[in-house]
């Protein structure tokens, strides 16, 4: 097998393995007192495993096999004659029990690859005070090794409600890994091929051999099939053919008329490119044969009839060579990807603290100290108490970066929540799914609408307080994948807190608690901090009673910076900032206009801002200068605006003509009517409002005439 189609093969196995949530068991996660640790090296402690091939542990822990699960422990305490004898064998140890059941396992499963059971110290049934399904699970323990012939066994114990109460599970034996050279790499058992049953041998000329191409060089092979014996020529000191598989599996290549001269070279290539130096060649036998093995690797998701591989047979020009293709074995044995889903046990389940009056949603530091689990409440906190949260629907910056994702959008921006657990006594590898733990909507979860995931339970600004199973799913999470704004190394325990909020009161100026602006005029911005901006908001409606759209903030002192939005004003020439000495704003009337100020000094003084109404001018007939006047938007994008009036004393029409070098738009009242002249009709004692909008703040030569 070629290298790149290894890693080809590898790449969609994992995939395939990533991706898949549909379908799966329903289990649910460990409630143990100690949050278990995310290393994918350590197993589950919450869950068993589940392949889609095979009968699931966690349909054993379903009410509908806690029948069968009954009928196997009577069957393994059918020894006792009375209830008292099935209370006295309580008391023996719980390998009795573990024997005695795995006993009862590997005979119901001969003809499985796998499958589980139930026992216990009860017979094996789960105690009457709890359901399987409220069972809180053990890591899977290894019970009997498999090897390449036999099947393997492991175990998991119910740690609460009843400890008696466990479940064994057989997995596959590993079969034999022949590798190139026949010889199982890990018994060392030597291949033994059964020849083809039908020994003719076809040659290129045989009628209907199925052989194209002349094999005179890499890139015009011979094409073969397995199944078959073949006799070919070696033509210039070098013959080549490829193989086409007929399904997955180990096949051998064996020579049967005395090849020592022979060699066999298997190729790395492709249908474009052939490594003419062999990447491996046949194992020589004592009778002079070869013999050389190889496999098709995954089982389920290679199309095999498309991949080849790629042969050269080296001797002498002329002679030729006897052999046979076969399959010998199932493919060699690989550590699968074993998916459960993981369900919500602790979602809605505890009193959601009530968010405190002024407070916002505020990250919790890397460097939080005291951080500890409240065992009454049911969450995590702050050291003060404060509970701390974790953003479900809510955009997590910190972890995704950019403020635009949630982990309730994963699967729509293409990103899986299937997170690695454990690596399991199998050694196959446990895959959690959290889909159906954190999201509602069926369309992304695949499952009917789901009442029991943390988005339904989650706040207003879509956090939940982190219960001990969310803690398990952040710390495996962040632990798979960093978050974009990672902790420096003295904090690299805590990367968990990425996606984790807590409800911070704001003091009155702080941002997304601003202080409110009543009324026009001046008023001192103290810093409540010397390094924080001090916030301040205002509306049209709470400055005046006309409703006004543009305002001028002016500040006298030096080294004041001024923000709107991303952009930053600085009042003294400094580079990098855009200067101001008044600045005016476009206000809506129903919409808070936010500005912040900061003493760019650090000290925190006292800081003068005025606010103040832009009125239009009035203009008279004649030659005018326009004047506009850079406008800051709530945005705090720039435009350039200019209004006046003109007062009518008879009906008329009022022209206004541009200078020629200028693209100014001109509006009479909300109309817009042309670029460069603009003429209206009028009534006598009407007050004309004209809006001039311009690309910038340049001065504009006007004519204003009336007819």
């Amino acid at each position: 097998m070629s290298k790149l189609k290894k890693l080809a093969m590898l790449c969609m196995a994992m995939i395939s393995a990533a991706t898949l949530s549909v379908g799966c068991s329903i289990i649910t996660p460990a409630d143990s007192s100690v949050p278990a640790d995310s290393s994918f090296s350590e197993s589950s402690s919450s869950v068993g495993t589940e392949d889609s091939s095979s009968s699931s542990s966690s349909d054993n822990s379903s009410s509908s096999n806690s029948s069968s699960s009954s009928s196997s422990s009577s069957d393994s305490s059918s020894n006792s004659s009375s209830s008292s004898s099935d209370s006295s064998s309580n008391s023996s140890s719980s390998s009795s029990d573990s024997s005695s059941n795995s006993s009862s396992s590997s005979s119901s499963s001969s003809s499985s690859s796998s499958s589980s059971s139930s026992g216990g110290g009860n017979g094996g049934e789960p105690s009457e005070l709890h359901d399987e399904a409220d069972c809180i699970w053990s890591s899977w323990e290894l019970v009997t090794a498999a090897t390449c012939t036999t099947d393997g066994e492991m175990k998991r114990t119910c740690t609460y409600p009843n400890e008696n109460h466990y479940e064994t599970e057989n997995f596959d034996a590993r079969g034999h890994n022949y590798g190139y050279t026949g010889i199982c790499s890990t018994c060392k058992t030597e291949a033994t091929p059964t020849p083809p049953s039908n020994e003719e041998y076809l040659t290129p000329d045989t009628p209907n051999s199925g052989i194209y191409g002349t094999g005179m060089d890499a890139y015009d092979r011979y094409t073969l099939s397995a199944g078959n014996y073949y006799e070919l020529e070696i033509v210039s000191d070098k013959t080549w053919f490829q193989v086409r598989l007929p399904e997955v599996g180990q096949y051998a290549i064996v020579s049967t008329d005395n090849t020592y001269n022979v060699t066999l070279g298997h190729h790395i290539g492709s249908d474009f490119f052939i490594n003419e130096t062999p990447d491996h060649t046949a194992r020589k036998l004592a009778d002079g044969n070869f013999i050389y093995t190889f496999s098709s690797e995954t089982e389920d998701t290679w199309e095999v009839e498309t991949a080849f591989h790629y042969f050269s047979l080296s001797g002498f020009t002329g002679d030729t060579v006897k052999f046979y293709i076969v399959k010998i074995d199932r493919p060699a044995w690989k550590a699968k990807y074993i998916h459960e889903t993981v369900i919500a046990k602790e979602a809605g389940k505890i009193t959601l603290p009530e968010k405190p009056m002024g407070a916002i949603a505020t990250e919790v530091p890397y460097d939080a100290t005291g951080i500890k689990y409240d065992a009454e409440k049911g969450y995590y906190c702050m050291a003060d108490g404060s509970p701390i949260y974790a953003a479900i629907s809510k955009k997590a910056s910190r972890q995704f970066g950019g403020g635009t994702v949630a982990f309730t959008d994963l699967l729509g921006v293409g990103q899986s929540l299937n997170l690695e657990k454990a690596v399991l006594p199998s050694g196959d590898y446990l895959l959690h799914g959290y889909h159906y733990f954190l999201m509602t909507d069926p369309e992304l979860t695949g499952k009917e609408t789901n009442t029991n995931s943390y988005q339904n339970y989650a706040n207003s600004d879509g956090l939940y307080p982190v219960t001990k199973e969310l803690y398990e799913f952040l710390k495996l999470w962040t632990n798979q994948h960093p978050p974009a704004e990672e902790p420096d190394a003295a904090n690299a325990d805590n990367a968990w807190l990425a996606p984790c909020y807590y409800y911070k009161t704001l003091q009155v100026g702080e941002v997304g608690n601003p202080a409110i602006v009543t009324s026009l005029g001046t008023f001192t911005a103290q810093q409540y901090n010397k390094r924080l901006e001090m916030y301040y908001s205002f509306t049209a409606s709470n400055l005046s009673t006309t409703g006004a759209t543009y305002y001028m903030i002016t500040i006298p002192n030096d080294n004041v910076e001024l923000k709107i939005g991303n952009t930053t004003y600085y009042n003294k020439s400094a580079d990098g900032y855009n200067q101001i000495n008044n600045l005016c704003v476009e206000v809506n009337p129903s919409q808070a206009f936010i500005f912040s100020v900061l003493d760019a000094t650090g000290k925190g003084g006292a800081i003068e801002v005025t606010i103040t109404e832009v009125q239009s001018q009035s203009l008279s007939l004649g030659n005018v200068t326009l004047q506009p006047l850079e406008i800051i938007k709530i945005t705090g994008e720039t435009a350039y605006y200019v209004s006046y009036t003109y007062t009518a004393t008879a009906a008329g029409t009022l022209t206004l003509n541009l200078s020629s070098d200028t693209t100014a738009q001109i509006y009479v009242g909300d109309t817009f009517l042309q670029e460069g002249t603009a003429s209206a009709n009028v009534e006598a004692n009407e007050t004309v409002m004209i809006t001039i909008s311009a690309a910038n703040a340049d001065a504009i030569n006007a004519t204003l005439s009336f007819a």
